[in-house]
């Protein structure tokens, strides 16, 4: 079974994959370092509502590709949408919702040894029922057409960076006074893996194995 409990580390997804059923959108996002998967699982729908539900478990590599085989077999059909390294954002203009993804990214340096990125191409993806590719021959409105063609005619290769560990939209002194401040109450707080250790040692359980999985990403 998955667990539920999450690693007192911070998690950070720099790998997602997008796939996609007839009803549901699932966006996997894969932390290699921790070795763990989580999912989000949005309902393709028309309308002004956004259907988004965060599994709360957290899964392995191997778990997750279990969980996938299983809705390709109920649903009658999983497909990889899309591959990237974030979510820039969830918004809609006239009609159904889309999802803005960062689908490569470059490398381009260190803030206080935190790896800094820019976007280097975007996804655009719909989350609507009746259109689920974005072509010139859907059945759009004009309005819809022109905001979406506004969005797209937005450069974000050119002045869009981003870092998964440290947040370029705050200043230096208030990234030092949170990183001081989470340094005082790690020290403070008892070590929980060590407790966990005893506590399996106790009950005579074993540690769940390490997954491993392969990143194709050079840019890292």
């Amino acid at each position: 079974m998955a667990s539920a409990a999450v690693d007192e580390r911070i998690e950070s997804y720099r790998r997602i994959s997008i796939y996609g059923t007839k009803s549901r959108l699932y966006v996997v996002g894969h932390d290699e370092q921790l070795g763990i998967c989580r999912i989000l699982k949005f309902r393709r729908q028309d309308g002004p509502r956004l259907d988004v539900v965060e599994d709360p478990l957290v899964y392995s590599p191997q778990q997750c590709t279990l969980v996938l085989r299983r809705v390709h077999e109920q649903s009658g059909g999983l497909q990889l949408i899309s591959k990237g390294h974030g979510i820039i954002g969830c918004f809609r203009f006239t009609d159904s919702y889309y999802l803005l993804v960062v689908a490569r990214r470059e490398f381009v340096g260190h803030i206080c040894g935190h790896k800094v990125y820019r976007i280097a191409e975007t996804c655009l993806i719909s989350l609507s029922a009746s259109q689920q590719r974005i072509d010139a021959a859907a059945a759009d409105s004009a309005a819809e057409k022109r905001y979406r063609k506004l969005l797209l005619g937005v450069d974000l290769t050119k002045n869009f960076f981003f870092s998964y560990s440290y947040s370029l939209a705050q200043t230096l002194q208030h990234n030092h006074k949170q990183a001081a401040a989470g340094a005082n109450q790690a020290a403070a707080s008892p070590a929980p893996a060590a407790a966990a250790a005893g506590a399996a040692a106790a009950s005579g359980g074993e540690p769940a194995a390490d997954a491993q999985t392969s990143s194709n990403d050079s840019t890292a």
